[in-house]
């Protein structure tokens, strides 16, 4: 049996919803050890396909690949990545080094990834650098060697945990022709001692260095020629296999840390950029969202400190007036429940039907009252806490203020709704017993500093559904009329507490 076989491969790439191309078309071949095997084609025939299958970097094929028996098909991920490790080794055109990294830490890498000690890893790697011919290029870093000698650290790389099959993907194509025929002799003894090599080439001259040419075209094997046993060349590489292959271990932790620490400081001033800018960004987005959180929450105090936005003022609608409380509305003579400020009506007040009196201009006319029914069902509204009754009135004449012998009309009288809070008072307090609160363009009508307002007696005169009530009260405060929301906002007005409006109804 063949150490490596290929059973009816096939490989589709997507190229549309419903298409797709076919790039590796039943293709059979098999492979022993000892073999080098060149495989050639035009570009886009399929051979980088074919290799990238082979080395376990495309699984989505159809078909059988058998190494030593085993179906990689049927591998898993455990598998698949001791495969990397200890069967195949890679050597590319353009050679893949690691440019921070010194010349033996680029060698010594995949024993590293394995977790092999660091006295074994190292003699091992230099071990092969010398028979490279790069004894005195331990410490150097890939830019400070010539093409031919960084793919000469290329092959080290792929030899160094001694897999079985080495695939190398035009290796000569970045090199001269003196420098290509040392690297063909290194391939080429690399094979004798046994290992299976398979190139990817276009070159001619570097297919008849094989002992085996495989011609592909179109993902279809057209072409298998054996060309006879290798050239016999004075060997001078000499492989040295591995005592021991630790292929239980996976890198620990520290060495993960010891690479990363390495890479920070071969790439300290890219990395110091990359931090800085990372930080701006960072500490962009904090500020914006800082800032807008800022003013998010001032915005919202402000408007807290105005108007409460969890208490909502209703008022009656015709539509919705009991049959009971319309009846008594209409009788003229009636008395149901005021109308609501920040909810519902509390106080017996009497209601004038009809049309033919003119209590304000649209949207300041009494609203309608509020029955105990009505009451009831706001109560029970869900997430409803509280209904605090209140009343207001709009008058254009009969409302007023009596001081120091002067007459001052206002139109619009309220009871305090609790959306009216101490950051609305210009100066004083809100109302208590027996007090008064009145909006800044009624007090700066009564005196030039509205200061001078607080604690002077006045007589209050107010229209109660047709009846002008009349009685003497302390002005407590004055209130920001452009902070008053509805009429209160537009026109002259006065508020007092609850209980001091039922006494006066009494």
């Amino acid at each position: 049996m063949a150490f490596l076989e290929i059973i009816n491969l096939n490989k589709y790439y997507p190229i549309g919803d419903h298409e797709q191309f076919h790039a590796l078309k039943d293709v059979n071949l098999s492979f022993d050890k000892g073999e080098l095997v060149s495989i050639i084609g035009e570009s886009g025939s399929g051979k980088s396909t074919l290799m990238n299958v082979l080395g376990g970097l495309d699984s989505k094929y159809s078909g059988d690949i058998l190494i030593d028996g085993e179906n990689m098909g049927a591998y898993s991920e455990k598998k698949m990545v001791l495969y990397h490790k200890e069967k195949i080794g890679f050597v590319f055109q353009n050679f893949n080094l690691v440019s921070h990294l010194s010349i033996l830490d680029n060698v010594t890498l995949a024993m590293t990834l394995s977790n092999v000690d660091k006295e074994t890893r190292t003699q091992r790697a230099k071990e092969i650098l010398e028979q490279l011919g790069l004894k005195d290029q331990y410490t150097k870093k890939p830019n400070q060697l010539s093409g031919g000698q960084k793919q000469r650290v290329a092959i080290a790389r792929a030899l160094v945990n001694d897999p079985d099959i080495i695939i190398a993907d035009e290796p000569t194509g970045a090199l001269d022709s003196e420098t290509s025929d040392q690297v063909l002799d290194i391939i080429q003894e690399i094979a004798q001692s046994g290992k299976l090599v398979i190139l990817v080439t276009h070159s001619e001259r570097v297919a008849n260095r094989s002992s085996r040419v495989v011609t592909i075209a179109d993902g279809v094997i057209v072409d298998n020629v054996e060309t006879g046993p290798l050239k016999v060349i004075d060997q001078k590489f000499k492989l040295l296999p591995m005592n021991e292959k630790q292929s239980s271990k996976n890198l620990s932790f520290f060495s993960a840390i010891r690479m990363a620490l390495l890479n920070m400081k071969e790439k300290f001033g890219r990395n110091i950029l990359i931090a800085v800018g990372g930080s701006i960004g960072i500490m962009s987005i904090v500020l914006m969202l800082s800032l807008g959180k800022g003013v998010n929450d001032y915005l919202t105090d402000t408007m807290n400190e105005n108007v409460n936005p969890l208490i909502v003022q209703v008022t009656m609608t015709s539509d919705t007036e009991t049959d009971e409380a319309k009846a008594l509305r209409e009788s003229k003579d009636g008395y149901v429940e005021g109308s609501g400020v920040g909810a519902p009506s509390f106080p017996p007040a009497q209601i004038i039907g009809g049309d033919s009196e003119f209590t304000g201009p649209p949207g300041t006319q009494n609203d309608l009252a509020f029955d105990r029914v009505n009451l009831d069902e706001l109560k029970g509204i869900v997430h409803v806490d509280n209904v605090t009754e209140g009343f207001s009135a709009f008058s254009f004449t009969k409302n007023g203020i009596e001081f120091e012998s002067n007459n001052y009309t206002y139109m619009n009288f309220a009871t305090v709704s609790p959306d009216m809070t101490d950051s609305n008072i210009l100066t004083g307090t809100m109302p208590s017993k027996n007090e008064l609160l009145i909006t800044e363009g009624l007090a700066l009508s009564m005196s030039a500093d509205v200061n001078e307002m607080i604690g002077k007696t006045v007589s209050l005169k107010v229209d109660v559904s047709g009846e002008v009530l009349k009685q003497d009260y302390t002005i407590s405060g004055v209130y920001q009329s452009s902070d008053v929301v509805g009429p209160a906002g537009l026109f002259d007005s006065v508020f007092m507490d609850k209980d001091t409006f039922v006494e006066l109804l009494d």
